[in-house]
This record gives C-alpha cells, structure tokens and sequence, in this order.
C-alpha cells in the first residue's frame, strides 16, 4: 500500500530491477488512505515505515483500525517508525517533506484502542533520528 505509485515505480527501476516483479509477483495498492482491504485478504507482517512522520492524527487512527482488521491472529506484527518528541502534531495535513512528532504515549493509546499492543524497539537505532516500534496483538 503505497500512495505514491512514482516511488514504487523508480524503486523497481533504479534499485531493485524491472525482472523482481515477474520472480516475486508483488501486489500492491497505489492509496493513500493505508487502504488494506483492496487485497481482500489477512497479513501476518505490515511495515509503515517513514509514514506516521508525516501524517495526521486522524490519518494515523484510521491506519490504526484498518491494520488490525487485516493482522493475522495471533502472530501478526506490524513493524514501523515514528518521531518521539514532547507534543503531538496538531496539524490537519500530511506534512511532507516535513517531519512531524508524536508522544509515545498518543500512538501507544491509538493503536491500544484497536487492540495493538505497542512496544518500542530502542535496540535499533535509525540513521535519521526516528524510533522503531512494534505491534502485535494485546495479549
């Protein structure tokens, strides 16, 4: 699921090679509302990497519901990056290129009101300043 098709595009073409796609046989949804649901299918992995440092709020507890529609049970994980910092964004759009903060708490109780359990993985330290999380079901 990603919203800008061009990224996907230059990513086969300049990184990985056009012949990836015929070996792996991807599929993906070109939304940018973290739509799941067009695969009509569950997941056991979802990785929102680079994603809630640019979204709103609202953005981010929609995403929130429709990952935990499609996480697989009991062992699904959804793996991703957000930027720790000690308010929360309060704007309405994406901002982008921007990057945008969020408490730990905010996400943790976002995600916790969809029934993800939020774990942070400081063991992982990312070149760009972010904090990687982890989600799975609340045991």
């Amino acid at each position: 699921v990603e919203p800008e098709q061009w990224l996907v595009r230059d990513g086969i073409r300049y990184e990985l090679g056009e012949s990836i796609v015929s070996v792996k046989r991807p599929a993906f949804c070109f939304d940018g509302e973290g739509d799941f649901s067009h695969f009509g299918r569950g997941f056991d992995f979802a990785m929102v990497q680079s994603v809630l440092t640019h979204a709103p709020v609202d953005w981010v507890a929609r995403y929130a519901r429709r990952v935990s529609r499609v996480l697989a049970d009991p062992h699904g994980v959804v793996v991703g990056t957000y930027l720790d910092g000690p308010t929360d964004y309060r704007g309405a759009g994406w901002a982008y290129p921007d990057c945008i903060p969020y408490r730990r708490e905010t996400l943790e109780h976002i995600f916790g009101s969809v029934g993800l359990a939020w774990r942070t993985l400081d063991q992982f330290p990312h070149p760009a300043g972010v904090t990687w999380f982890l989600l799975n079901r609340a045991p």
